[in-house]
This record gives C-alpha cells, structure tokens and sequence, in this order.
C-alpha cells in the first residue's frame, strides 16, 4: 500500500532525481570548489558538535539553539554556479506538473487551509492588498491562494526560469525572475504577507536574506513560514537519510528557537508555531521498507504497515511539535 509520501513523491521520480544530482554532485566537486566556515546562521552560536556527514558534506548542530547548518559550505560564489548547473530546475518543471493535482489537494491546499486560519487568528483580514510568495516554484501556493481571494496582487519570486511559464498563467501575479536579494524594490516593497515555502534551508546567508525580508514588509506586516524542522522526528532519526536533505542544496534546518532568534535579529517577532508535518511516519515507513531484513530500522516496516497507526503515531508528534516541517509566523515590530 502506498503511503501519503509515495503518493506525493513517487519512487521512481525520486530516484531518477537522486541519479542525476549524485552525477553532478560528483562532477561539481571534482573541481574542489572554495569553501567557508560559518557560525549558525540562525542564532550567530559559534558552539557545535558535529550531526552527521552527508556525501562528504558536513552538518553541525548549534549548542545554543540546535538548529543544523552545513559548515564548511560552498562560498557564495561557488554556490550561485552550484545553482546554475545542478538538474533540480529540470527536474520540477518536468516532473512536478504531472503531479499537478496531487500536490495541490494533498499538500497546497491543507498547507493553504492552516496558514490561512493561524494568519485570521493573528489579525489578519482578508484581502490584503499585497501578497509576496518567495521561491514560488511552479504556481501552485499563489493559485490556491487566490481561489480565496486572498490578495489583491500577487508577486512571485522565482529565480528557476523553467518555472516562469506556468507563474505566467496566474492573474494578477508580478514575476520577479532573481533571487530575493536582488529583486527590485519598487514591486516587493509594502507586501502585507510575504510567504516562505521550503525556502530558508537554501540562502547562503540568512542575515541577508532577512535584512530584505524585513525591509519589503510593511509596519506590522506578517511573514509566514513553513519549512524543515530540525527538532523532527524524521531528521532526528534518519538524519542525513532523510528523503529532503540534500548535500548543498539545503544549507540549513531551523528550530523553534533559532526561528525565534532569528527573528529577533531582524525586527520580528516569533507569534505563532505550529507543526505542519504530515509525512514523518510515512517517511520512515517508505525508508524501512527498502532496508535489508538485519538493518535496525528494519522492524518499522511490519510496525508501521497499517495506515491506521501511522496516521496516530503522525497526530502525536504534531501535538508536541515534533514533525519534520513547521509553521511559523512573525511580524515585524515597530521599535
């Protein structure tokens, strides 16, 4: 039987991208590209100990508020051409519009439905004038969105340009083709909402990153955030095995405390948390079904075989947030 992870993330698309980036990673570091060490870019904490090693690829988790951050890591430079080159750009705009509909009902629009609650729950009124969606991939969060009229316009931040024909095809939408900290302020500036989707594992600094998230909200304005937790269960047990971490292409994995602290360094205020992990059992489950029969794991495929007890393991670590991805909102005060 097919788990909710399956049905979002087939097998074999998963594994035609793990043979592809494997390929160019191995090519990439051929060439020994610069690297830097960096202190954990939530907090600034310069104490860690070493989490786990991924495809020569160093994670450390910071004393101060755990979250995981790679260090070494490719140096700015080094990053920008690892983006340029490596295949996940192809990979979503071939793979994922086929998967169009499943994503959008089992993802997007539960995702939609959470946010959406929390933001009215916080004071939000719908419409706001001005909703800023960064690293919107292919559409679908902002074409939800709209279903609601959740915005009067709408500005996508894409820097994939295979993505850019289907963002073409949502109304009211401004396409920003650049990384965030290059995007054009006349167009970010004055966003009530601005959403980060899977997003902040990917900057190379996020002290830049949220200087221009800062900067593009309005007084009071609300950022909203769903992204991979590093208190979950998923990257707790499996670590560098876990489906979503990728050597360099994820730099870094959020606490609740480094979120907070985070936000603290850039004129935000933490508000809300709450957990929006769905898959962590199914994950698992997917993984140890693919173990030989004298792995340790290998149990958790016959304990975890009915979908019944996967769904009740799944509510509890929800209920102690301690999913795989969370959701978090901050405002911007007005000190």
């Amino acid at each position: 039987m097919n788990s909710f992870f399956e049905k979002t993330k087939p097998k074999e698309t998963l594994l035609r991208f793990d043979k592809a980036f494997s390929a160019f990673l191995s090519n990439f570091m051929a060439d020994n590209p610069e690297m830097v060490e960096v202190h954990c870019p939530f907090c600034e904490g310069e104490a860690f100990f070493e989490a786990f090693i991924l495809e020569n690829c160093r994670y450390l988790r910071c004393k101060t508020c755990e979250s995981l951050y790679n260090s070494p890591r490719l140096s700015k430079k080094e990053l920008n051409n690892f983006y340029s080159k490596q295949p996940i750009e192809n990979f979503y705009s071939e793979s994922l519009p086929s998967l169009r509909e499943r994503r959008i009902q089992f993802i997007m629009q539960p995702r939609w439905n959470i946010l959406s609650n929390k933001l009215i729950n916080n004071g939000v009124t719908f419409p706001v004038d001005k909703v800023m969606e960064v690293g919107a991939g292919l559409g679908y969060f902002i074409e939800v969105m709209q279903k609601d009229n959740a915005a009067r316009r709408y500005v996508a931040v894409e820097p994939a340009k295979a993505s850019h024909p289907y963002l073409q095809c949502l109304p009211n939408t401004d396409i920003v083709s650049t990384v965030l900290e290059e995007a054009p302020a006349d167009i970010c500036c004055e966003s009530n909402l601005i959403f980060l989707n899977s997003v902040i594992e990917h900057p190379f600094s996020l002290k830049s990153f949220f200087d221009k998230i800062s900067h593009y909200l309005k007084p009071e304005g609300i950022v909203a955030i769903v992204d991979m937790h590093s208190g979950g269960f998923d990257i707790e047990i499996l670590k560098g095995e876990a489906q979503n971490v990728n050597p360099h292409l994820i730099l870094q994995i959020g606490s609740i405390e480094g979120l907070r602290q985070l936000g603290k360094l850039h004129n935000l205020d933490l508000i809300d948390t709450f957990s929006m992990g769905e898959m962590d059992i199914d994950i698992l489950y997917s993984y140890s079904r693919n173990l030989p029969l004298n792995h340790p794991l290998s149990g958790f495929s016959r304990l975890l075989e009915k979908s019944a007890l996967r769904k009740d393991i799944q509510a509890v670590l929800k209920k102690h947030l301690a999913t795989g991805y969370n959701g978090y909102i901050l405002q911007k005060n007005l000190k």
